[in-house]
């Protein structure tokens, strides 16, 4: 059965940060992985009650064989609960010039082909799975390259055109939801492998700081938002005092 008080609390927080209103129109970006099918069919289980609409972006970077049959199960599955599905395809390898990490690249065609169909589409905002595991992972990453109190804040719940309503989820809980749902995840077996920085935080590091504190992840998202509101309101009193302060 469903998990009322945890879909509960993920609105709670979805209307504290006003990620959305009514009428909203919501593409979310869905690889078919837990997390992003967790978002799926969270968004589409809550859309009459928010009044928002909901559609599916999947986009496949070619880089793995069984991308292409992920993005048709996406597919499939929007098709069953009548969700508007968009599939674009983009060419990762193709693209990678110089030293620039075939992540970094995938990241930014991923975004440009998420927004082209915002755009084209008529949405409002796009929707990502960020989760309070990756917003550990995130302020880590950052701390170890050293970084002042924006780049600690990690994850930000609203930035832009970007929403990520499940912020404050830990992974196992969305893993939870979708145990309500007919649907297998995909998965992608290079996330098993600690090969990259992301991959070796959240393999080796945070398993190990685990051990310290049990409480790390809850921790880190809590120190993560005390940086954001401050970076917030420094940002806030600087262009007050320029405004008090410059003229022309």
């Amino acid at each position: 059965m469903m998990d009322r008080q945890w879909m509960g609390r993920m609105l709670s927080y979805a209307h504290k940060e006003k990620l959305w209103r009514r009428g909203s129109r919501i593409l979310a970006a869905v690889s078919g992985g837990p997390d992003s099918l967790g978002l799926l069919l969270f968004l589409d289980s809550i859309r009459e009650k928010e009044g928002i609409e909901v559609g599916c972006c999947c986009v496949d970077h070619h880089i793995r064989k069984e991308s292409g049959e992920e993005a048709d199960y996406v597919g499939k599955i929007c098709l069953e609960r009548k969700i508007p599905f968009y599939r674009r395809d983009v060419d990762v390898k193709g693209a990678q010039k110089g030293g620039e990490s075939i992540e970094t690249i995938a990241r930014d065609l991923r975004y440009k082909a998420l927004r082209d169909v915002k755009e084209k589409e008529h949405y409002d905002v796009i929707a990502t799975a960020h989760h309070a595991d990756d917003q550990a992972e995130t302020v880590l990453f950052h701390f170890l390259r050293g970084s002042g109190a924006k780049g600690l804040s990690g994850i930000s719940p609203k930035r832009d055109d970007l929403i990520r309503p499940f912020l404050c989820a830990r992974k196992k809980e969305i893993e939870d939801f979708l145990k309500d749902f007919p649907y297998e995840p995909c998965h992608d077996p290079t996330n098993d492998i600690p090969d990259v920085t992301r991959n070796k935080l959240r393999l080796l590091l945070i398993p190990e700081l685990l051990s310290y504190n049990p409480n790390l992840v809850e921790t880190l998202s809590r120190t993560s938002g005390i940086l954001r509101e401050e970076d917030h309101f420094l940002e806030e009193e600087a262009q007050k005092a320029a405004k008090r302060s410059v003229k022309g």
